[in-house]
């Protein structure tokens, strides 16, 4: 504790950074297409890119371009790894009534 602020965890940071992107103000309309939207739901379920790309029928590179994608609209830090940045996907997509 600092100045009677407690200290947070690195990880605890990286989340409120993640989630604080989160609540930004989005200018112009995001752009998701089917596929992405697809990829968003199966992201969102727990699948990892090999089987996405095996139940969509593209390659394991088409679907992490297509997360950097999903990731750059809607403002997710470049810094906060993939995990965190799934979570906030999917969290984001229940929100949206994506999932």
């Amino acid at each position: 504790m600092k100045n009677g602020v407690p200290k947070t965890d690195p990880i605890t940071q990286r989340a409120d950074e993640a989630q604080a992107s989160l609540r930004r103000i989005f200018v112009g309309p995001l752009d998701f297409n089917p596929k992405r939207i697809q990829v968003i739901k199966l992201v969102s379920e727990g699948l990892q890119d090999k089987e996405v790309a095996d139940k969509m029928n593209l390659s394991v590179k088409a679907v992490k371009w297509y997360l950097l994608d999903i990731y750059l609209q809607l403002g997710f830090p470049r810094r906060s790894g993939g995990c965190l940045n799934r979570i906030f996907l999917a969290m984001w997509a229940c929100r949206e009534g994506i999932v």
